[in-house]
């Protein structure tokens, strides 16, 4: 009895210590769970304090999805050096599937975007109507993995918005709507900058 005992014992040790030896660990240097890339991400994940976070809607810009742009501004109480500003862009997709996804800018890539947002629309306009042989992309991405940009191809051109690392989210709006985007981009700046 004490035999068989013993014996099942171990089978039942062989067969967790296998199943535990099967199970592959993850990549060296790979991280566990998805870092925050932004102050406002690693700000907003804190966990053990009390934040106060305001966010001011700016507004939306449609497209097959969309794009909705907030400003934010997140604060401790009691310290007044721990104020983090920036955006939070949301990207929406419309159709069979209807997921979306948010990034975070800090105030210091809104400047960045916003110079980036310029030049597309310089460069789109000076193609617009202009063929071109080939595809050609131009894009501007952010820390917190949200990617703006058009395309054209031969005389066709479109617009794109991205939010997300693996499978991200993407919409397609019109190249002219990046002087929305724009103007809510700069709209955001101003209002940041006072509080």
């Amino acid at each position: 009895m004490r035999t068989t005992a013993t014996a099942c014992l171990a089978i039942v040790l062989m067969s967790a210590l296998n199943a535990s030896a099967q199970q592959s660990p993850a990549p060296q240097g790979a991280p566990s769970k998805q870092e925050p890339q932004t102050q406002l991400e690693s700000f907003l994940s804190s966990k053990g304090m009390l934040l106060v976070k305001d966010f001011y809607e700016l507004g939306k810009v449609a497209g097959i999805g969309s794009i909705t742009i907030d400003a934010v501004v997140i604060t401790q109480p009691g310290q007044a050096d721990r104020k983090i500003r920036g955006l939070r862009i949301e990207v929406a997709e419309s159709g069979r599937l209807e997921r979306s996804d948010t990034s975070f800018l800090d105030m210091d890539e809104i400047e960045s975007l916003s110079k980036a947002l310029a030049y597309m629309i310089e460069l789109s306009g000076q193609w617009k109507g202009t063929e071109k042989q080939e595809y050609t992309e131009v894009q501007f991405a952010t820390k917190g993995d949200f990617a703006i940009g058009f395309y054209q191809k031969k005389k066709d051109q479109g617009a794109f918005v991205s939010s997300g690392r693996i499978g991200s989210v993407r919409a397609f709006i019109q190249v002219a709507d990046f002087g929305k985007v724009k103007a809510l981009v700069d709209q955001a700046a101003a209002l940041l900058q006072g509080k």
